[in-house]
Parts: C-alpha cells; sequence; structure tokens
C-alpha cells in the first residue's frame, strides 16, 4: 500500500477519514470498495483471522467511517500497520472515552465548500472534504464564510457513493466539477461571526496532543474532564456564580458526569467551555480552576442560541406540516418514516401524534415496497443460480455452492441472505439431473 499523506494534518483543516479512504482508493487506482476489502483482508490477516468475505457497498456509509464503530477503528490500525502513518486525527476516536457517540453532531450527507476546492486546485494540490465540515454545527466554511454544499449544483446528486471512481471535487453522477457556484452576498456568514471556532482549536490540538490529557493511544483520559466537572460543580456554590450554578444543575448530561463519571455530549462540552470562557482543550486536561481564577466576571456571560440549553422552539404548521408529509408519502419511491421525518424536519413522535392515520399509511405503503423489493431479489438471485449451474456461459466454472456464493457475490448486488437459498435449490436441481 502506497503512503498517501494526510491533507491539512496538524491544523483544524485535517481532513476526514471517508476523504483519505477515497485518495487512497483514487491512487491506487481501485475503487473505494475494492480498497476498503483490501483493509478487511490485511486486517484479517493481521489477528491471523479466517478469511471472511467483506462487500463494502452495503455495509460501509460514510456516517459510519467518522463514529466510534468497528470501521474506523479497523482502517485507523490497520493503515497505521501498513504504512506507519497515524490517522486517528482524521476521526472523532480521540474523544472516544470523553465524549458519548456523536449522532446528532455528524451529518448525513458529504458536504464541501466549491472555493476551498477551488483554492486547492489553484495551489496544486489535492482536494479534500475537511473533518470539520461534517459537523452540522458547521453551517458556513470557516475560512471563506461561504455556505457548504451537500449536493451537486449541476445535477442535484449528492456525494455519498462509497464507491466513486473519480477525485473528490468531481461529481461522480454527471462528472463535473464541484468547485463551480454563484454566491449571493445575503448567503455570506459576516465576517466577525467565527463559526465552531472552538472546534477547529479541538481538532489542531489532538494531532499535536499539546496538552497532558492524553494517554499512550492517543485518546483523551476522561481524568481531566471529571476533575474540571469537580472544580465547575465547587464554584458553582459561590453566590456570584448563580448563572453557573443554573446551568451546571439543569443539565442532565453534566449531572451524570458529576455524579456517575459517564461520557457527556459535544454540544455539552461546548457550552461549557465557552460558559467558563476556556478552551475544550483545557476544559479536558482538567485545567478549568487555573484559567479562570482571574476571569470570574466573565462567568456571567451568556450562552449563545446554539448552545443554550432550553432553546426556543418554532411552532410548527400543522397545515403546512401536513402537506409536506403528505407529497412525500406520494413520492414515486415509497420511503420510510424515518426518511419521510427527515427530509420534512420533523420527529417521527409529531407525526404519530398529529398524523396517525398518514403515519399508518407511510408505513403500510414502505413495507410493501420493501416486500415487493425482497420479492424481486429472491427472484434475481434464483435466475442467477440457475444460469450458473446450467447455462453454457458458466461450463467452465466449478460446479460447486462455494464457488457459485464467490462468483454471484461479485457478479450481482445481491447479499447472501438471496444467494445462499437460490444456490441451495439451484445445486440440488443440479444434483438430480
Amino acid at each position: 500500500m502506497f503512503d498517501i499523506p494526510l491533507m491539512g494534518e496538524g491544523t483544524g483543516s485535517v481532513e476526514a477519514l471517508p476523504s483519505y479512504l477515497h485518495r487512497c482508493a483514487y491512487h491506487h487506482a481501485v475503487p473505494t470498495t475494492k480498497f476498503l476489502e483490501y483493509l478487511h483482508r490485511e486486517c484479517n490477516r493481521l489477528h491471523d483471522q479466517k478469511q471472511t468475505y467483506f462487500k463494502a457497498s452495503q455495509t460501509v456509509s460514510m456516517r459510519s467511517l467518522l463514529t466510534y464503530g468497528e470501521y474506523p477503528r479497523t482502517y485507523v490500525k490497520v493503515i497505521k500497520h501498513l504504512t506507519g502513518r497515524d490517522v486517528a486525527s482524521a476521526t472523532f476516536l480521540p474523544l472516544m472515552a470523553v465524549v458519548s457517540q456523536p449522532q446528532v453532531e455528524i451529518c448525513r450527507s458529504a458536504r464541501w465548500c466549491p472555493e476551498c476546492f477551488k483554492s486547492i486546485r489553484d495551489l496544486g494540490s489535492e482536494p479534500y472534504i475537511k473533518l470539520v465540515w461534517h459537523l452540522s454545527e458547521v453551517t458556513h466554511c470557516p475560512h471563506h464564510h461561504t455556505p457548504l454544499l451537500e449536493a451537486c449544483p449541476h445535477c442535484g446528486a449528492d456525494q455519498n457513493a462509497v464507491g466513486r471512481r473519480l477525485p473528490l471535487d468531481v461529481c461522480h453522477q454527471c462528472e463535473r466539477s464541484l468547485s463551480d457556484r454563484a454566491v449571493a452576498p445575503v448567503e455570506i456568514s459576516p465576517s466577525w461571526v467565527h463559526q465552531a471556532g472552538d472546534l477547529l482549536r479541538l481538532l489542531t490540538h489532538i494531532p499535536h496532543r499539546s496538552a497532558d490529557c492524553f494517554n499512550a493511544s492517543g485518546l483523551i483520559k476522561p481524568e481531566g474532564l471529571e476533575r474540571s466537572i469537580n472544580d465547575f460543580s465547587i464554584r458553582c456554590a459561590e453566590p456570584e456564580f448563580d448563572a453557573a450554578y443554573e446551568y451546571g444543575w439543569t443539565n442532565k448530561d453534566v449531572r451524570k458526569q458529576v455524579w456517575g463519571g459517564q461520557s457527556i455530549s459535544l454540544r455539552t462540552l461546548r457550552a461549557l467551555a465557552h460558559f467558563t470562557n476556556v478552551d475544550i482543550i483545557d476544559l479536558l486536561s482538567g485545567n478549568l480552576l487555573n484559567r479562570t481564577k482571574a476571569m470570574r466576571y466573565l462567568w456571567r456571560q451568556p450562552v449563545p442560541e446554539p448552545l443554550a440549553l432550553n432553546r426556543s422552539r418554532d411552532k410548527h404548521d400543522h397545515g403546512k406540516c401536513f402537506q409536506r408529509l403528505t407529497d412525500l408519502a406520494r413520492s414515486e419511491t415509497p420511503l420510510s418514516l424515518k426518511e419521510v421525518a427527515r427530509r420534512a424536519g420533523l420527529s417521527i413522535g409529531y407525526i404519530n401524534y398529529r398524523f396517525p392515520v398518514l403515519k399508518q399509511q407511510i408505513v403500510a405503503r414502505y413495507q410493501k415496497h420493501m416486500e415487493q423489493l425482497a420479492l424481486e431479489k429472491h427472484h434475481g438471485a434464483m435466475q442467477a443460480a440457475l444460469r450458473y449451474f446450467n447455462s453454457s456461459q458458466y461450463e467452465k466454472h466449478p460446479k460447486s455452492r462455494k464457488q457459485a456464493l464467490k462468483h454471484l457475490l461479485d457478479e450481482t448486488d445481491l447479499t447472501k441472505l438471496y444467494l445462499k437459498p437460490a444456490i441451495e435449490s439451484a445445486y440440488q436441481k443440479y444434483q438430480q439431473q
């Protein structure tokens, strides 16, 4: 495996792991799915495990590469074993011991800044997706203050395809540049509004491990955060810190950390760092008390709206919500209730409470669609299995169930769930003949 450098390493603009894997596959002239399958084979060889077939296109998603799951841990370990390069800073894995699973904070779709793509190309470098762009609260580029995109401006396609073959600044569907767009002045964020500057500083500290809160494995130790939380709770008892008291003891994440030593959300961690006027890395290092001794008056500053505990919620216009849900329920391809709620910007609980009949119709239509899809896959698997054992096209292939499964997994987009029963049935008929 070639040693591909991690773009933006050591800065707040560090490359995200999905982007790094895409670039590695591109430099090896293979689809990303095949490159991931190679990494899994190397992982099995590293642990002397039995070779198991892994189909990346059906198991790996963009979101799964950014959480604390098995895939990012596996890829980071194998890449370090093969090339000696530590790419843990391209993920959120260093926060694993102190911050709870980042589900809400991570966007479902890949996003990018066209201006960044263009400036990187102009410098003669290779475009990449930054880790900070995957955070849902970052809506504008921290450098250009322009809104991030998540769909191709030419064809409207998202860029979440795991098996893409093109560079990251080229749409995998229409193959046109993702760097081209016209930005209206009203869309540009003011220069004095620096979104997620605290997260940029945190991502800068992680690869350098410049604080004393990291262990030998590069993970942030929970002891520093526990010490800061305890100092915070002691300060809350002082009369001049009424606002801190109100914040600290109405936040269940803070209470869980004080009493149970559990991990807290990234949003709560950011709010505490802002409220106490320290960097997140100081909070994680246990330096809260040392940093705030001469800044007591800053404890009274209000928490920004995105980090507030009880943010004001917009009241739903039930008529407009019903119309949006009706349009989505009649879409050409039936959608699941979860996907309908996401696209409509509503919660499943709200839909279930306000529109129970429409909710039942959405669920029933989607279930019928999935049953029909499963039936078509069963028929497709049966036809493929019968062709393998009876068609002259495969007369030189070994007539065994194992070889049939291995060949049809590569040839079709079907899984073992559909192929195994079909191969077994076709094999029995072949034996009888």
